[in-house]
């Protein structure tokens, strides 16, 4: 059985037997129903076929083999109902997927709402495997009140940051640089981690700024070095009463100067006792009363350079945190043959340090010579400051005739008979660098019963 529908309206029809022609006629609406391939005898219409077989059935002559050909129409509701099933399963497909979908959604979205990543930098450590959302969970940034997180730095660097950051105070500029440039050598070691470059910027900052600060200020003690150095040539020309001007001035700056250090306080000494000198005039041919029987300051080699020669002007001081010396500037100033007398005070403490402003490059120097006089035993150690403390052993210095004569000691420079904070304070250190010699120093670890005299510290070279 063949089934066909009408193009025109639509009307489906069952074929039993082979019409005669590639086409019929639809009963319903009258147009053509062109059949299958394979279908068709011949060319007739449905109703000329249909007249004939009614007219064959009336006919006792029909032959029996004769197709036989029957229009049946087919159900009206088979094709409406596949249809109605195709629409009603795409929109139950749809349907569901719009209430799966958008429910699956939702609950991705809140979830994702409700996540709080444990790890504040997004690195993914610690944080169960959810990436931060960089805005719910900024990373903060050092500069507005708060510091990245250093969970990633190694141990070392931490500890560098937090002493970096405690030594970073007011007239504590030097020892704050050094902190901060080794923290930024540790950090150069770490780049890898997003923490060490935000640190890393951090220390560089303050680098940048404590050079300046230290810059700046040895800038002005220099100039006001130098004020000095033109004040005693003013004195020596006998033009007293600029000089006091000028030395007035000198105190004025450097009171007015924050954290001079021990050589801000070296100047101030020197201008106030030369101010003192002019005011005074106290300075005498005689040696201020010293027993005549004493042997003067003995001759300084050819080729030795004077640390500090005094001219009428006092420029060591004794620093608070030893026992308390006094000095005073004795001896013949117009022979250029004075000396500091040192009276060692009775004290809980067990050392005695004087200290004289040198900033100079002991580099082509072996030896550091002194000339003392002493009537009893006592043991001096030479310091020399670059930046820390750098202390030789003591030397045992014995009176020679009856305390009246001078004693020269000498130091090797360039051994390594030292002793630092860096070396756990005991020998066998060198000077690390010495072209930035900034302050020299004498320690003595016993007292004497009366003073000490010093003069005729210098440097030596090679032999």
């Amino acid at each position: 059985m063949t089934k066909v529908r009408c193009p025109g309206c639509g009307k489906k029809y069952a074929l039993k037997g082979v019409p005669s022609g590639p086409a019929i006629k639809c009963p319903n609406c009258g147009g053509t129903i062109l059949l299958p391939e394979g279908v068709s005898g011949g060319r007739t219409s449905l109703r000329a076929e249909l007249s004939r077989l009614a007219s064959e059935a009336t006919t006792e002559s029909r032959p029996q083999d004769a197709p036989k050909v029957r229009v049946v129409a087919a159900e009206e509701g088979e094709f409406l109902s596949r249809r109605a099933r195709t629409a009603a399963i795409v929109v139950g497909a749809l349907l569901f997927l719009l209430i799966f979908g958008g429910g699956g959604w939702w609950l991705y979205d809140r979830t994702k709402a409700t996540i709080t990543p444990r790890n504040p930098i997004g690195n993914g450590a610690d944080s169960g495997g959810v990436e931060p959302d960089t805005e719910t969970a900024p990373v903060p940034v050092p500069g507005n009140g708060e510091e990245a997180s250093g969970d990633d730095l190694p141990e070392a660097v931490l500890a560098a940051h937090k002493t970096a950051k405690d030594s970073d105070k007011p007239c504590r500029e030097r020892e704050a640089l050094a902190n901060w440039t080794k923290l930024r050598t540790l950090l150069s070691r770490s780049l890898d981690i997003p923490a060490a470059k935000t640190m890393l910027a951090e220390a560089e900052d303050r680098i940048a700024e404590l050079e300046e600060t230290i810059n700046r200020r040895t800038e002005q003690l220099d100039g006001i070095e130098k004020q000095l150095v033109d004040a005693q040539a003013m004195v020596d020309a006998s033009r007293n009463d600029p000089a006091k001007t000028l030395l007035r001035a000198i105190k004025k700056q450097l009171g007015d100067l924050p954290c001079a250090g021990a050589r801000g306080q070296n100047l101030l000494d020197g201008a106030t006792a030369l101010l003192a000198r002019l005011d005074t005039t106290t300075v005498v041919a005689n040696g201020n009363g010293d027993d005549k029987t004493k042997e003067p300051p003995p001759a300084v080699a050819q080729g030795d350079l004077i640390i500090d020669k005094p001219k009428g002007v006092q420029r060591w001081r004794a620093p608070n945190w030893a026992g308390n010396v006094d000095i005073k500037l004795k001896g013949d100033f117009e022979k250029n043959e004075q000396y500091l007398s040192l009276d060692m005070k009775r004290s809980a403490g067990n050392k005695w340090v004087v200290s004289v402003p040198y900033r100079g490059d002991l580099t082509n120097y072996d030896t550091l010579l002194v000339d003392i006089r002493t009537n009893q035993d006592v043991n001096v150690a030479l310091g020399i400051w670059i930046g820390d403390l750098f202390e030789t052993k003591p030397r045992r210095v014995r009176p020679t005739k009856n305390g009246l004569g001078w004693t020269t000691v000498s130091f090797n420079v360039k051994g390594n008979g030292y002793k630092c904070k860096a070396n756990g304070w005991t020998y066998g250190a060198r000077l690390p660098d010495p072209s930035g010699v900034d302050t020299i120093s004498l320690f003595f670890y016993k007292a004497a019963s009366e003073p000490v005299d010093i003069c005729n510290v210098r440097l030596r070279g090679q032999e």
